[in-house]
């Protein structure tokens, strides 16, 4: 046993996260206080991770896991006491960027990077960022103790030895085994079909892959590998029109009907209906997470016999099968408009799903592929592949929160930094993959001064670093640093820079919104066009129709189709998720690009837009619209003349309420005549009335050094006196009013995930629309008092402030206050 990095190759099911557990168990015996970090490329491994490691590390050794991820962002007393994190690479590479202020990042004794061959993938760039990242820490000693272990878990490499030099791993940790040394012996039939065009060579594959079932695995698990939901629909309807015409259709469902039934009454995928009973399930992001699991559920207790799942399967989960059919090996790339061919790993991920050491002692795969690919498989799946560096689009985005963080300062260090990632490493091995023709000194150093330049004159143009021309020394700006924290491109700063203006209406900044080059990544499938048209016909705000495939077009669709709670088709919901969750950190940049150039107007209308993403509707819909069940007719009914959710509350005596038992008891009569609401729903209209947090403004006033001002606002007319040319502390006390008044989570019935409440507050000047400053204020429970700074100006004069209270997620309850400052 050791504490030294290592690095350890080996084919899908061969007992690599036996390894992991291994180095986890000897750190927390070892070196007790010190964390481990396990990253996963995707939030499905995570998410498998999690479930797994609970069981094993939290319930029965006492060691808390905690996820860190996309979806589950916990609070910093729990990373501070939980020594497993498990996080996936985007998650963890902004965390670390700020390593310097995170006690927890320091505290970290053993990185698994899972997968780690995905470094050449185009995600792999954030694996590289990392593990760059670990290495300067490690060797500027930043980490207390003792250096971070490293354990990198991959398929078989043909460059491992690079990969493990560039880890820092001695040549005796480095374990790497051919792809033909598996635990389970597996026969791989590869089969070749003709046809240029894609749908019609699916089709072709669906009787073989129907007879290969029949023959290499008649009793036994099967999973099948699509490259589209469409296609596991598509897959399982053609399998069921061969099973209906066989000697025994139900031949793939081994338990009995009245059970299935009781199972799919929770189901509401209709397609999933109707595969199900035959014995075939179906699994990809379009259902929802119940309907995941109880497909899971029932083909690891063997209950179908057949599974149909898009390609992600093959990393997210670990079911046993012990025939694996890969029913093509292309999909559709909406950002290149056109089909085209899944790296070798995933086909070699998908193949390891066939044939798990602790299910099966023999396995078969089988792989479709069009005919002129066949020999290119034939080699690459028996022989390892060499990864190379995918960091070479992204680095610019990486040297900026370098900058920032405070480890890039000159010209000379960017230099010094692309010299200690893999991309550098590759540079020399692979000189032709990179665009270097001749393998010089002379060539190559041209060719890094170069990309130096080129970053250096990006990140100038976006204005998210300077660059003082005397000793060539780099600083990062405001720009630079939002860049940073709220993890976007600084192409997409630049962007914000150049679109948003003092006057942007709410529909003007969506469109910036989705508009910014992080949507350019939202897919639009094959005939996804005439679909986005179908759609666009139903939207408020019309969209021009001959870009209907145009992933920004999509994703304003989608946003458009959240606010009018139009009913999307299955695909699109998930897609609508994806656009929703990664919005928020965007609006929060644009939000304060505006506050840092003192426009009031455009952060506040950033700030509704960003409500309007939580409480999934228009800005001027009816406030009593973002209730669960209500029909427009419903809240008027209740709400006549606009009533907002405050005033509904003091309607209803909320606020001096026992419970919300006792409301419910109180208004449910009343809401049954007064509503169309079905009257099973009628409570839980009425506790989101309760549940939503309304705060009041206890104390407002200003500090500084020889006095103070406290803020009345009995009186308008009155005028406060602030000295000029000083920093005035802002002291704000504010109260949650209501049965809700002591939880800090929101009540959001149209967002997917858990939000804890909060509330942004600008002090602004509307005659000029000038915003002075802004403070983001957690949940007051029940109560909060909050500081932040205004820099008083230089010269005497007389202003009309307001302070803005709003609401950092629900719509209709944003507070304004107006007093009159003269400063001295």
């Amino acid at each position: 046993m050791t504490d030294e990095s290592c690095l350890v190759g080996a084919p899908t099911g061969s007992g690599k996260t036996v390894c992991a557990e291994l180095a986890i168990f000897r750190l927390l015996q070892k070196h007790p206080g010190k964390k481990c970090v396990y990253v996963a490329p995707l939030k499905a491994l995570v998410r498998e991770r999690v479930s797994d490691w609970k069981e094993k590390f939290q319930r029965k050794l006492g060691y808390k896991v905690l996820e860190l991820s996309g979806d589950y962002t916990p609070e910093v007393s729990e990373l501070n006491a939980a020594p497993i994190l498990i996080t996936t690479p985007e998650k963890w590479d902004g965390v670390t960027r700020s390593w310097a202020t995170r006690e927890y990042v320091r505290q970290v004794g053993l990185v698994v990077i899972d997968e780690i061959h995905l470094l050449g993938v185009e995600r792999g760039h954030v694996l590289e960022a990392i593990v760059t990242r670990l290495k300067f820490l490690t060797r500027r000693s930043l980490l207390r103790d003792m250096s971070a272990r490293l354990l990198g878990l991959s398929t078989a490499l043909a460059n491992a030895g690079d990969v493990a030099q560039w880890l820092g791993i001695p040549e005796w940790g480095l374990f790497n085994f051919r792809p033909s040394v598996r635990p389970v012996p597996i026969n791989v039939h590869i089969a070749g079909f003709p046809g240029q065009h894609y749908c019609p060579r699916m089709a072709l594959m669906n009787k073989p892959a129907f007879k290969a079932i029949l023959t290499y695995s008649p009793l036994k698990p099967v999973i099948v590998f699509v490259a589209s939901r469409r296609q596991t629909r598509l897959t399982a309807l053609a399998f069921i029109s061969m099973l209906v015409t066989s000697i025994d259709p139900k031949q793939w469902l081994h338990m009995s009907m009245d059970e299935l039934e009781v199972l799919m009454q929770s189901i509401k995928d209709e397609n999933l209906k109707l595969t199900l009973p035959f014995g075939i399930g179906m699994h990809h992001a379009g259902l929802q997470p119940h309907e995941r699991s109880i497909v899971e559920q029932l083909f690891v207790d063997k209950k179908i016999q057949v599974l149909i799942a898009t390609a992600t399967l093959a990393w997210g989960i670990n079911m046993p099968a012990h025939l694996v059919i890969v029913k093509g090996t292309e999909y559709y790339d909406g950002k290149k408009c056109k089909y085209i061919d899944f790296p070798v790993t995933d086909v070699l991920q998908m193949m390891g799903r066939a044939g798990r050491p602790q299910f099966d002692d023999s396995a078969v795969a089988v792989i479709y592929v069009q005919d002129l690919k066949k020999h290119f498989y034939k080699k690459f799946l028996y022989e390892p592949f060499p990864v190379e560096s995918s960091l070479r689009p992204a680095l610019a985005n990486h040297v900026n929160a370098e900058v920032h963080a405070g480890t890039i300062t000159t010209k000379q260090s960017v230099m010094e930094y692309i010299a200690g990632t893999y991309f550098y490493r590759r540079l020399f091995a692979n000189p032709n993959f990179y665009g270097i023709g001749e393998l010089s000194e002379e060539s190559v150093c041209h060719y890094l001064t170069t990309i130096v330049d080129e970053i250096i004159a990006d990140l100038l143009e976006s204005k998210c670093i300077t660059l003082d021309e005397e000793d060539d020394s780099l600083r990062s700006t405001a720009f630079g640093r939002l860049a940073t924290i709220y993890y976007i491109e600084h192409k997409s700063v630049r962007f914000f820079l150049n679109t948003i203006t003092k006057e942007s209406t709410i529909e003007e900044l969506l469109k910036i919104l989705t508009d910014v080059p992080e949507y350019a990544e939202i897919p639009v499938r094959h005939n996804e066009d005439f679909v986005n048209g179908q759609i666009a016909r139903q939207l408020r705000i019309k969209l021009p129709t001959n870009m209907m495939d145009s992933p920004h077009i999509k994703a304003h669709i989608l946003f458009q189709a959240h606010f009018s709670h139009i009913d999307l088709p299955t695909d699109y919901r998930t897609d609508q998720k994806t656009v929703l969750d990664s919005s928020i950190r965007i609006l929060q940049a644009m939000r304060d690009i505006c506050l840092v150039r003192g426009w009031l107007s455009p952060a506040l209308s950033v700030s509704i837009l960003e409500q309007m993403c939580y409480s999934g509707r228009w800005w001027d819909d009816h406030p009593l619209l973002v209730l669960p069940h209500l029909s427009e007719t419903d809240a008027l009914a209740i709400g006549p003349d606009g009533c907002t959710i405050p005033e509904l509350q003091e309607r209803w005596a909320i606020t001096q309420s026992k419970g919300f038992d006792e409301v419910c008891s109180r208004l449910r009569k009343r809401l049954i005549e007064q509503t169309t609401v079905d009257p099973s729903k009628v409570n839980e209209v009425i506790k989101t009335v309760c549940r939503y947090q309304i705060v009041r403004l206890n104390k407002f006033h200003f500090n500084w050094p020889s006095g103070e001002e406290r803020i009345a606002f009995d009186n308008p007319k009155k005028v406060y006196r602030l000295p000029r040319n000083t920093v005035c502390k802002l002291v704000i006390e504010l109260e949650s009013l209501g049965p809700n008044r002591f939880s800090p989570d929101a009540c959001l019935p149209w967002w997917s995930k858990e939000k804890t409440a909060g509330w942004v507050c600008i002090l602004g000047e509307k005659d000029t629309q000038k915003a002075l400053a802004c403070h983001f204020i957690a949940s007051p429970t029940p109560r909060k008092v909050a500081r932040f700074e205004l820099h008083t100006p230089d010269f005497s004069s007389r202003l009309n402030l307001s302070l803005f209270l709003f609401s950092d997620c629900y719509l209709g309850v944003d507070q304004e206050y107006n007093f009159g400052v003269e400063f001295f």
